[in-house]
């Protein structure tokens, strides 16, 4: 519409901002959300989202402001396991003992959901970056069970995993 219409476009957020517009009067959508599968992939799912928003002309967080939340986040955060759980390191309880404390899986959320945003606005695939981050830590981890058969201990440390 932008080239052969009556619609003007002097940018690409512009031309981004009328197609969204045009396909949710298209579709008869009420919000640009609508289409999108809920059970797409968690982080695909913030990416789709967050470009949608932009995509209207939503303002999100500068990068800089992202990566000082998603730096303060985390400091909270361990800080706050370490005072549930003192000197706990136990990955096989599964939950550090902190399950129960909506307080802290809402900070979580936000911690991914901003390594997105920053993902995003670096122009990062964060699905498939962690695709391939667990890709290699499976063969991490193939290695270490390969070399752990016959052993009799040692302390089970992958390195990368922190």
């Amino acid at each position: 519409p932008h080239v052969f219409g009556d619609v003007t476009a002097e940018t690409a957020d512009d031309v981004a901002t009328n197609w969204e517009a045009i396909k949710k009067a298209e579709k008869g959508r009420s919000s640009v959300t609508e289409g999108i599968p809920a059970a797409f992939p968690a982080l695909a799912l913030a990416a789709k989202l967050q470009r949608k928003a932009i995509a209207i002309g939503m303002v999100l967080p500068p990068l800089a402001d992202e990566a000082v939340l998603l730096a303060d986040r985390v400091a909270n955060l361990a800080r706050r396991v370490a005072a549930a759980v003192p000197g706990s390191d136990d990955w096989t309880t599964g939950s550090f003992a902190v399950g129960e404390d909506r307080g802290l899986s809402a900070t979580v959320g936000e911690l991914l959901f901003a390594v997105v945003s920053l993902a995003n606005g670096l122009g990062v695939d964060a699905e498939g970056v962690l695709r391939s981050r667990s890709a290699a830590f499976r063969s991490q981890l193939v290695a270490w069970e390969q070399g752990a058969q016959g052993r009799d201990g040692g302390d089970g440390a992958l390195a990368g995993s922190n």
